[in-house]
């Protein structure tokens, strides 16, 4: 999700010529991103495999946010030193450091992944770029700087009062024996 959401800040940035981008925080947080098809192979390798044990799928190379969002400028053809971070120390930021531990995973699965954070960013950065020049062709170019400033910023989500909201995590480790039982 911060990958993604820094990802069109920068976009943004670049086609409005204001160059702040919202950071939730101190921007010091660490964090370890991986790639989606790199994490569905994972993901796909553990499903087919007979390890049945809590996996981490996820890549050991650790930035701070504030250093995603200067790749995330330099993945869309921003100079980072032109970004001026805000830092919103009023909104959530989670915990201080998240990262995998690849070792079990890859001694387990054999995997690990294949695509680093850089590639990664520039891959999902083509894509977002092109999402906002859809945007701007939809919108026209008399609301097109308020799409942009609309995607610039985040939205903090709040459920509304009076409803019941959950969710069910089911963990893709557990799995049935693939061998039917017909004395039941």
């Amino acid at each position: 999700k911060v990958p993604a959401a820094l990802l069109r800040k920068a976009a943004a940035a670049k086609e409005s010529g204001s160059f702040d981008m919202e950071i939730w925080g101190s921007g010091l947080q660490k964090r370890s991103f991986c790639y989606i098809d790199d994490a569905v192979e994972g993901v796909l390798k553990l499903l087919n495999s007979e390890c049945h044990d809590p996996v981490n799928i996820g890549s050991e190379e650790v930035v701070t946010i504030d250093r995603l969002a200067a790749m995330a400028a330099e993945a869309v053809g921003l100079d980072p030193c032109q970004l001026r971070l805000k830092h919103m120390h009023s909104r959530p930021v989670g915990v201080a450091s998240r990262n995998s531990d690849n070792s079990f995973v890859r001694e387990q699965l054999g995997w690990e992944p294949k695509v680093c954070l850089q590639e990664g960013l520039k891959e999902t950065g083509r894509w977002i770029e092109g999402e906002v020049r859809v945007l701007q062709r939809r919108v026209g170019e008399a609301s097109f700087q308020n799409v942009l400033d609309e995607l610039k910023r985040s939205t903090l989500v709040r459920l509304r009062s009076g409803k019941t909201v959950f969710a069910l995590l089911l963990p893709v480790t557990s799995r049935t024996n693939t061998t039917s039982d017909t004395s039941s």
